[in-house]
């Protein structure tokens, strides 16, 4: 266990442990692919990537599945996702790498998609190629707050001709 944890500064899973872990599920289905001991301590894997600071603050970077590799290096979808949230025009976003291009997904606010063409200069450093707009981005039915990174996908195929898609390039 020791040689998997990683120093300061390197992202991986978040797997955490303590007398609120439960050590099992019901029935032990999912056990095997979220749960594991070390010696007599359980752990739970989280599904969540983040990395420890060197000050030891732990910092957020949001699903491990969601994480995109490509030609630009790793993005974690997450910090695109917060820096999104910030725009009062924005209800959620989220970032999924589709047929090789970053593209950002907006659920606006209210009627406010008029106020989102400015979007392209904050997103650069993301190196987002398509902003597409949906009225409902779908969400995990566990978690309200954690986009359901498959439906997106599912949706976002039925979309891909939109006109309310916006292209900002590379």
């Amino acid at each position: 266990f020791a040689t998997a944890c990683l120093p300061a500064g390197y992202a991986g899973e978040i797997v955490v442990s303590g007398n609120h872990v439960l050590t099992g599920y019901l029935h032990g289905i999912g056990n095997e692919e979220n749960k594991f001991l070390v010696g007599n301590t359980g752990w739970h894997r989280t599904g969540d990537a983040g990395y420890l600071d060197d000050r030891g603050r732990l910092w957020l970077l949001g699903r491990c599945s969601a994480r995109i590799r490509d030609g630009y290096g790793t993005l974690y979808p997450f910090s695109v996702e917060c820096a999104a949230h910030h725009l009062p025009c924005v209800r959620r976003a989220a970032v999924i790498c589709n047929e090789g291009r970053r593209v950002l997904l907006i659920e606006p606010r209210g009627r406010d998609q008029n106020k989102l063409s400015h979007l392209e200069p904050i997103f650069a450093r993301f190196h987002i190629d398509h902003i597409s707009f949906l009225k409902k981005i779908p969400v995990d039915s566990r978690h309200n707050a954690k986009v359901d990174y498959s439906a997106l996908r599912r949706v976002l195929s039925k979309q891909q001709n939109s006109s309310s898609a916006v292209d900002v390039g590379q």
